[in-house]
């Protein structure tokens, strides 16, 4: 289990994507995010192992990388608005 502040780590490089400026004028996956899921998410402050938040495609890749077959996780989508699944 992660705790809550797992899903927003500051040196994260895809965090600062989904922020950047191609999302002004609409909501960006971060935004839509932090507004309406987190609490579909977290319980009780706690994040389930298999979400990873806020990560880049490149950082669930590496993640993935050292383990078995069949091993994934969810993340926030950089691309769009919604949910991304990795697996191994």
């Amino acid at each position: 289990m992660w705790d809550i502040n797992h899903l927003f780590p500051s040196s994260n490089r895809g965090l600062n994507e989904l922020s950047a400026g191609r999302w002004r004028g609409s909501t960006s996956p971060l935004v839509w995010f932090k507004e309406s899921q987190v609490g579909a998410v977290v319980r009780n402050g706690v994040v389930p192992e298999w979400f990873h938040g806020i990560i880049s495609r490149n950082m669930s890749e590496e993640l993935l990388m050292s383990r078995r077959r069949g091993y994934f996780l969810i993340r926030v989508s950089e691309s769009r608005i919604g949910y991304t699944l990795s697996c191994r």
